[in-house]
């Protein structure tokens, strides 16, 4: 396979499973089941910084503080679309998807959407990286940033 393919049915399909597993899993506390859905080592990208989780302790306390900030704002609900997947080669897909945080009917926070590498390793699907464009919510920023190298200090392009 060489190249990429725009939007194949079965990309979308691998891309749909995942993102409705880690919203099943966001939604209802399940840490065991929001793992199956990555890979480790897992890498994240924010407008703020990068986080490299090498183990599930450090996947662990990045779910929690996740789960908090959410429970922070009061949400009940995530809704989130894929927005596009497509296989990079056999083994790699670029997906990206759209998020709301919602209460309700209210939405808690301006729309995000994240671009994610899903890679087939060891038999199954996994998202091995991730580029959030989360803004304007320095909260939920500090969050995903919550799992930094010990020495790491956030590294801004533009001042």
């Amino acid at each position: 396979m060489s190249g990429v393919q725009d939007d194949d049915p079965l990309a979308w399909e691998i891309a749909k499973e995942l993102l409705q597993r880690t919203g099943r899993a966001l939604e209802s506390r399940d840490f065991p089941l929001m793992l199956s859905a990555f890979h480790l080592p897992y890498t994240h990208v924010t407008t703020e910084g990068v986080v490299v989780l090498n183990s599930e302790d450090d996947f662990r306390t990045l779910f929690a503080n996740v789960r908090a900030h959410f429970e922070g704002l009061g949400m009940t609900h995530l809704d989130r679309e894929v927005v596009s997947a497509s296989f990079v080669s056999t083994y790699c897909i670029r997906t990206t998807n759209r998020s709301r945080i919602m209460k309700g009917e209210t939405l808690l926070n301006e729309p995000y959407e994240t671009m994610a590498e899903i890679v087939r390793r060891n038999h199954r699907w996994g998202i091995a990286c991730s580029n959030y464009g989360v803004q304007n919510d320095k909260a939920h920023q500090d969050a995903l940033l919550s799992v930094r190298f010990p020495d790491e200090k956030p590294f801004r392009l533009m001042n």
